[in-house]
């Protein structure tokens, strides 16, 4: 998606150009009017355009990029969930106190600094708008590459709702259970909380 890191660099993506036996690394950058080019850059920078150059055909094999696993991803979102409810009581005399000793979170906490290898906390995982898709707001359109809230059932039950490129995810912040989020989906026709209840004019 072409989205900078916080020293402003995009991410490359490695590739091997077959006939001349070539590391490529591969870059995207944007042009003026909002589209990429891409560039590639050789270790053997003269054998591969000499290669390009003088032959009709070419092959260039590029990895197919691959998401991290479930057990790497819930734990991602408990982090992000104890991070929004610290973030929400951090100006409240005492909140941090609560997000540390209440125990209904212990479980989560150990967790996110521990982890169990092998059981993974369970987590929703669905799309709810393309990851190219361009919002419209006052005449001006926008991507949304990440967006989070709490959502809170009538079961008392806390959700991290995180969307990242449209895919959207749901982790219960007070234990391994995921039901009550689905029972929530069937109770609002399947909307995401993220645009839904107070999130409606969003």
């Amino acid at each position: 998606m072409s989205v900078p890191s916080k020293r402003n660099k995009i991410p490359t993506i490695s590739g091997i150009h077959l006939q001349s036996h070539t590391l490529i690394e591969f870059m995207k950058r944007p042009n003026e009017d909002g589209t990429s080019i891409g560039a590639a850059l050789g270790q053997n920078e003269s054998r591969w355009i000499k290669s390009v150059t003088e032959q009709k055909h070419g092959t260039l094999i590029i990895p197919v990029a691959s998401l991290p696993d479930d057990y790497a991803i819930s734990r991602f979102l408990a982090k992000v969930g104890l991070e929004s409810l610290a973030s929400r009581l951090i100006d409240i005399e005492g909140g941090l106190d609560e997000i540390v000793d209440k125990p209904e979170l212990n479980e989560l906490r150990s967790y996110v600094r521990i982890g169990t290898p092998g059981r993974v906390w369970p987590y929703s995982c669905r799309s709810i708008y393309p990851p190219d898709f361009l919002f419209v707001k006052e005449g001006e359109t926008f991507e949304v590459l990440h967006e989070y809230d709490i959502l809170v059932t009538d079961s008392s039950e806390f959700y991290i709702v995180v969307a990242l490129f449209g895919v959207e995810y749901a982790l219960n912040l007070g234990g391994r259970e995921i039901d009550g989020y689905y029972k929530w989906l069937q109770h609002n026709d399947n909307r995401s909380p993220l645009y839904s209840g107070k999130n409606t004019q969003l």
